[in-house]
């Protein structure tokens, strides 16, 4: 009679499992067609360039939409092979997905590439194709001061959001720049270019020391608000000059508080020969 496996060699088996290569294969995988759709998707989208600022907004969200179903088809796959059934089908979906994340990002970070603006940031370590598009096609400078850039995002203090009410702010804005950008630039404070992450660290140690009652969750939520929003300060510092040819005015901070920490945005002016956001808004 056949001896049923001990609790803890099918624990062994179920964690080896987990762990193998999500790029595993069966008998039954169908390479020659993954390729082939692989091909047909870089083929179908060769010719397509995003060419203005309404288009690149609908294309990131779709971008991160699109990432959202391929996390959820890569831990379906996971989730089948710990609990021994077929998976081939949602890895076929993952990598079909992967691949149209990579055809995107390489779109956004072209149409961003295009602009002066978008040379810049992407200059910024820490700052991708998709992310410059989407800072690109997100803040409008013509909307107003950065003020308006800081509500918009769900970042001013004093904003709250209140019962029956319409939320005060963009949630698209606040997880781009709250946690996408954020994160990011975090992670890039030991790189020679990580200039925003060392501006992370320095405000960590400034809440520390004046709020030693915080959390180190409460410490690093608000030295990554304080970061992004300076982040954004300098963005739209760049993008006024270079909507409008002329000098940004001085943050309210320095021209009104009569504060005397003024830093300008990292590598601007610099040679940059893209187009003027003039022709990104052209059709917005």
């Amino acid at each position: 009679m056949h001896e049923q496996p001990s609790i803890r060699a099918q624990s062994r088996r179920r964690k080896s499992m987990s762990i193998r290569r999500l790029d595993d294969r069966s008998d039954v995988w169908d390479e020659h067609l993954y390729r082939r759709v692989v091909h047909d998707l870089s083929r179908i989208t060769r010719g397509l360039t995003i060419v203005s600022a309404a288009a690149c907004r609908d294309v990131v969200r779709l971008y991160y939409a699109i990432q959202k179903m391929r996390v959820r088809s890569q831990n379906q796959s996971m989730a089948a092979a710990r609990l021994g059934r077929p998976r081939e089908f949602s890895l076929f979906v993952t990598d079909v997905l992967r691949e149209l994340e990579r055809v995107i990002a390489a779109a956004l970070g072209d149409c961003a590439a295009r602009y002066r603006v978008g040379q810049w940031l992407q200059g910024i370590s820490g700052v991708g194709p998709v992310l410059s598009a989407g800072l690109l096609a997100t803040f409008d400078v013509r909307v107003g001061h950065v003020g308006h850039w800081y509500r918009y995002a769900g970042i001013c203090p004093g904003i709250v959001w209140q019962p029956g009410q319409k939320r005060p702010w963009s949630a698209f804005a606040k997880t781009l720049v709250t946690f996408r950008l954020g994160e990011c630039l975090i992670k890039q404070k030991s790189r020679p270019g990580g200039y925003y992450g060392r501006l992370y660290e320095q405000a960590k140690r400034r809440y520390a020391e004046t709020h030693p009652e915080w959390t180190r969750g409460h410490i690093h939520n608000a030295a990554r608000r304080w970061m992004v929003k300076r982040f954004l300060s300098h963005l739209w510092e760049v993008c006024y000059e270079d909507y409008y040819g002329q000098d940004a005015p001085m943050p309210y901070p320095i021209a009104i508080l009569g504060h005397a920490d003024y830093e300008p945005p990292p590598a601007w002016p610099g040679e940059y020969d893209g187009l003027r956001l003039t022709e990104f808004y052209r059709d917005a």
